[in-house]
């Protein structure tokens, strides 16, 4: 769990601030305070269940401005809490993250910031080499499995912004999968829309990464509105972004379709009547909608060929059983 981007809180007092999820503990055993290195900064220092964490009772936040600073606490496995104590001067924090590194699945971060465009000049996402850098410090410092990514921009500057943001994603997490997603129509300017997403094609092509078009379940912004889906015109609605998403998990393999997994099976024995001495003949017979639907056909001893009379007119014996 990571506090909400965007943010930051100043400590210019020597008063703690206690972090914690819900005014709760949290069950983690490795805790991640990320601030703010810039010129003239103080120091601080961070405390686990009111005692001072080795190695971090003295943090200088003093560096290049805006630089971005993680200081990683490993402990034991139970319910923290964390304090930032601020000691010196003035230090800005951005937020804090906990890892329980002992549960598996689905962790999402939302690193995403509304309203900042993407490109287009040196107030943008990809005009500011500093934002830039401590993205790609980030993810070198998570090691994310995936990041999506969907955007409303100007097809002026998307294609040129992509290529940038692309190249710091490559960099900061070389084995991370990204998926591009393509937006949906919009009320106004949806010509626009629709070249943004053959350039977010185009872009996720090139560096090896996956587009998924959400725009084509869609088909026009009439077709969307006469379904109730149209939202503000810009942010389609929260029913929308459900069908999206389950249309997203269908086509990546995670649902075959509402609600059932993607991997269908099923024991076909009477493709395999055989030899009446034979015995053991097995098969699986089976769908995989990752990136596109194939059928797998798995053969255990040998393959038999029957007309509708049952007659067989061709066998295929592996060696080796399989």
């Amino acid at each position: 769990m990571h506090g909400r981007p965007g943010s930051q809180s100043r400590s210019p007092l020597a008063q703690p601030a206690r972090t914690a999820v819900g005014g709760s503990t949290t069950t983690c055993d490795t805790i991640k305070v990320y601030y703010v290195k810039e010129a003239g900064a103080g120091t601080f220092k961070l405390q686990v269940d009111g005692v001072d964490a080795v190695g971090f009772e003295n943090v200088s936040a003093a560096g290049t401005l805006g630089q971005l600073g993680i200081a990683t606490i490993t402990t034991t496995r139970a319910a923290h809490t964390v304090k930032v104590v601020n000691l010196t001067g003035t230090v800005r924090i951005i937020g804090v993250g906990f890892e329980d590194s002992t549960v598996s699945g689905l962790v999402v971060i939302n690193v995403a910031q509304g309203g900042i465009p993407m490109g287009g000049g040196t107030n943008s996402m990809t005009g500011q080499a500093t934002a830039l850098a401590n993205f790609q410090a980030f993810l070198a410092d998570l090691t994310p499995d995936v990041m999506i990514t969907e955007n409303k921009e100007s097809s002026a500057y998307f294609a040129t912004a992509l290529s940038t943001l692309f190249a710091t994603t490559a960099a900061g997490a070389p084995n991370m999968d990204v998926i591009g997603v393509g937006s949906p129509p919009l009320v106004t300017n949806d010509a626009d829309q629709v070249i943004q997403n053959a350039q977010l094609k185009a872009a996720c092509e090139a560096a090896g990464y996956v587009y998924w078009d959400s725009y084509l379940p869609f088909k026009s912004y009439a077709k969307m509105a006469a379904l109730g889906f149209e939202g503000d015109g810009v942010h389609v609605s929260s029913a929308a972004d459900q069908y999206r998403a389950m249309l997203m998990l269908r086509d990546l393999g995670v649902f075959n379709f509402y609600g059932r997994n993607s991997s269908q099976r099923q024991r076909l024995q009477h493709l395999l009547i055989g030899k009446p001495n034979d015995t053991g003949l097995t098969a699986d017979i089976g769908t995989d909608n990752v990136f596109g639907y194939n059928l797998i056909v798995k053969l255990y001893q040998g393959l038999s060929l029957c007309d509708a009379a049952g007659t067989e007119f061709a066998n295929l014996n592996f060696a080796g059983g399989g």
